[in-house]
């Protein structure tokens, strides 16, 4: 037990005993409220570690697909590189909102006669390179792309000294981006 907490007087006050029980009475259901409420509180403490457990055991393994798939795609990307490298071909993105046009590779070096910082960066920046006989149809090509999204295709060649001339071939395809055509995708060889 726990000993004597309180005294009763003799002769007893019956309002001074009801006073008393109620008291321990209380004391008693808070005490066992808080031991639940402890009880609980473990509970609690014991699935929210289970549950963190289990979150480290999944983030463990979305760690290791993520590593598995990254490996997979740099190898992909590799061999890509290595096969567009080979064949000469270059990559684009045409952004159409923009009119911004990026080289994703260096293999176009060979066919436009000027340093990489020369290259075209914008729809009209293609005067510079493009000889010009052929630049009515490479505009026709850029505002069929822009009128009706149709599949970007020119063929033509890359003014330079006299002898020095380069036919390519820019073909391309729209990219569908929410609903909305903003990019087109394509290859120079």
């Amino acid at each position: 037990g726990t000993g004597a907490v309180d005294y009763l007087h003799k002769p007893v006050n019956a309002a001074a005993l009801r006073s008393k029980v109620a008291v321990f009475t209380e004391l008693h259901r808070r005490g066992q409220e808080l031991a639940a409420a402890n009880r609980a509180l473990a509970a609690e403490v014991v699935n929210r570690t289970r549950a963190q457990d289990e979150l480290t055991r999944w983030n463990a393994q979305l760690d290791q697909v993520i590593a598995e798939r990254t490996t997979a795609l740099n190898a992909s990307n590799a061999r890509l590189r290595l096969a567009t490298d080979t064949v000469g071909l270059g990559f684009w993105e045409w952004e159409l909102d923009t009119d911004r046009w990026l080289w994703e590779n260096a293999s176009p070096q060979g066919l436009f006669l000027v340093p990489r910082d020369q290259w075209p960066a914008s729809s009209e920046s293609f005067d510079e390179v493009l000889h010009p006989d052929d630049l009515p149809r490479f505009a026709e090509a850029v505002s069929s792309v822009r009128r009706t999204g149709a599949r970007f295709f020119f063929q033509g060649r890359i003014a330079g000294e006299p002898g020095r001339e380069r036919s390519i071939e820019l073909d391309g395809r729209l990219l569908d981006e929410s609903g909305r055509p903003r990019k087109v995708l394509g290859s120079i060889r």
